[in-house]
């Protein structure tokens, strides 16, 4: 018996499947023993299906797309919402109040005035632009209830902070019908990881190095839990006299947020709420970021600043 028992952990295999979704690539990668050519394909073909579903709903680059349709909907009209876009603007409205309005994903305008949304359009924007824009700002303009939402004024939604993370929840739970029990789950960056990787208790999951995307800045060993990282390393440009502005926008002032933070990377039990997290956090900036981390049940994060010595790692209390 001790003989069948090694020769069936130690025979593991991985099985990846991987392409591309909402703008980006994604990866599974499962460990397991002999899951036969008939059963992969049905899987593969269960999270290419639920991956096209969500990219129907979230896509703001597909006109047809549910967001697009909520986007263009009149003000004071009550617009019925299916149970997925329902279920997002709903945690985004949690953490919209649990981070003082700093995640708003009505921001959506902003990031368009300054060049980083779907028309990609090099722009700098005026500082008229700028006040006039932050008056279509503001995710209490919305009315969400009942799976409804109300747009009190012509306010726009741009969900790609929190879609991803959600994408990759619901991808988790695609391969929990199929009774996987060990497996990573990524889309762009924002991770999900289920039981054991091989030979190892939990998972271990890499956070870069913002200054050097081919290092590692330190690994986390982590179990049944989600990952999503926010940055400004990234998704940059270079404006008049060489000052780099970042896609990340401070929605309270319309400019890009400018304090010592590079990346902020949350762990919790679903990745839709680390991916809000991550982008509200870094907005909110090292110290008031950290107490709310610390204040929130079953969230750890870890937080990457520039300083004039180099790089600082702050991590919260129990990580």
């Amino acid at each position: 018996m001790l003989s069948l028992f090694l020769y069936l952990f130690f025979n593991r295999q991985a099985y990846e499947f991987s392409g591309y979704t909402m703008g980006t690539t994604y990866k599974v990668v499962i460990y397991a023993r002999l899951i036969n050519s008939e059963k992969l394909r049905e899987m593969k073909v269960a999270i290419e299906d639920e991956l096209y579903k969500l990219n129907l709903i979230f896509s703001t680059f597909e006109p047809n797309s549910e967001v697009s349709k909520l986007n263009s909907a009149s003000v004071n009209v009550k617009y019925d919402l299916g149970d997925e876009l329902y279920s997002v603007l709903s945690l985004a409205k949690e953490t919209y109040l649990e981070t003082n309005g700093y995640y708003d994903p009505t921001v959506d305008p902003l990031v368009r005035l300054w060049g980083f949304g779907r028309e990609n359009k090099y722009t700098y924007p005026s500082t008229l632009e700028i006040e006039s824009m932050l008056s279509f700002v503001g995710y209490d303009k919305l009315i969400i209830a009942d799976n409804s939402v109300v747009k009190k004024e012509n306010v726009t939604i741009d969900l790609a902070s929190i879609a991803k993370g959600y994408a990759v929840d619901r991808l988790v739970a695609v391969l929990a019908k199929f009774e996987q029990k060990d497996f990573m789950v990524e889309i762009g960056g924002e991770l999900y990881v289920k039981g054991d990787e091989f030979y190892r208790d939990g998972w271990d999951v890499i956070i870069v190095n913002p200054e050097n995307n081919n290092s590692a800045m330190l690994m986390l060993r982590l179990k049944n839990k989600g990952v999503a990282t926010s940055g400004s390393y990234r998704n940059f440009r270079l404006h008049e006299g060489g000052k780099k502005y970042h896609h990340i926008i401070d929605v309270k002032t319309g400019y890009p947020v400018f304090n010592d933070l590079l990346s902020v990377t949350i762990v919790a039990d679903n990745v839709a709420k680390a991916d809000a997290l991550a982008t509200g956090i870094f907005v909110m900036g090292t110290e008031a970021g950290l107490q709310l981390i610390n204040s929130l049940k079953d969230v750890e994060g870890v937080l990457i600043e520039k300083r004039e010595e180099g790089l600082k790692v702050i991590k919260s209390s129990g990580l």
